[in-house]
């Protein structure tokens, strides 16, 4: 057996050299493939895993703009920003319409310290804090008006009539009072008095009294006083010497007409004029 397998092998050398050879050329075309010889087609579906994947083989290059989206974006691998000039919306900011603590802020909720905060809920600190819509409160004027009708008798028994908003005593001498209420710490700066008169007459006069909260009897503070006038419209204005400020805390406050007693005299209304802090 082993001489005929001797024999065979020398009979058939050059074929099985021939043989191994050919054998050893195909396995290494198969181990080394050619440059761009293998593309999609010849990979599967997840056939590349991440294990696959060198470290750093991915560059900034092969990645499509726009790709990563922020959902892929780890925040903490984010620097911070170094500072913001404007911001819409902040919680702190140099510059900022809307903040809760800013340096200046048009409109703050709460504004802990702000140099220029226009309008402000809560403002601890603020250089211009009382300003309405950036305009101090001592610019402001404005005024009450109480007409003829606000006006009732001091005593009960006293005869009166109205004519539209105009009140008139026409048979005695009578007071007619009218509450007042200011905002508190207004200073008063003017009152008017306006009435008519049917015939040439009396024109009668008006105190602003103060009275304590503790007390019936008050103070006069500003005084039309009575004087004759001609027929028609009369229209007269006092100011004090110096504003009367309000506090509503420690008084309360009373317009106090005092009528001539004749069906001439007519009053239609009283303007206090005042300002705010």
């Amino acid at each position: 057996m082993s001489g005929k397998l001797a024999g065979f092998l020398r009979n058939n050398l050059i074929a099985l050299i021939a043989l191994f050879i050919a054998l050893g050329g195909t396995s290494y075309a198969a181990i080394k493939l050619p440059a761009s010889s293998v593309g999609t087609k010849q990979l599967k579906s997840h056939a590349v895993t991440a294990a696959k994947l060198k470290a750093g083989a991915v560059g900034t290059a092969a990645i499509a703009n726009d790709s990563v989206t922020g959902d892929k974006v780890l925040e903490s691998s984010l620097g911070k920003v170094p500072s913001a000039t404007h911001a819409d919306t902040a919680a702190n900011a140099t510059h900022a319409d809307t903040a809760a603590n800013a340096t200046h802020a048009d409109t703050a909720a709460n504004a802990t310290h702000a140099t220029s905060a226009d309008s402000a809920t809560n403002a601890d600190t603020a250089a211009n804090a009382t300003k309405w819509g950036g305009v101090s409160g001592g610019a402001l004027g404005t005024a009450a008006i109480l007409t003829g009708l606000s006006f009732k008798p001091y005593s009960a028994g006293t005869s009166w009539s109205s004519a539209g908003v105009a009140i008139t005593s026409p048979t005695a001498a009578a007071y007619f009072v009218a509450p007042v209420s200011l905002p508190q710490g207004a200073h008063v700066t003017a009152m008017t008095q306006r009435s008519v008169l049917t015939a040439p007459g009396l024109q009668g006069q008006l105190d602003l009294v103060r009275i304590p909260v503790d007390a019936t009897n008050g103070v006069t503070v500003l005084t039309i006083a009575s004087a004759s006038v001609p027929a028609g419209t009369d229209s007269r204005t006092v100011t004090p010497a110096s504003p009367e400020v309000i506090d509503n805390t420690s008084y309360s406050y009373a317009l106090q007409w005092t009528c001539p007693g004749s069906s001439n005299a007519h009053l239609v209304c009283v303007k206090l004029e005042y300002t705010l802090p």
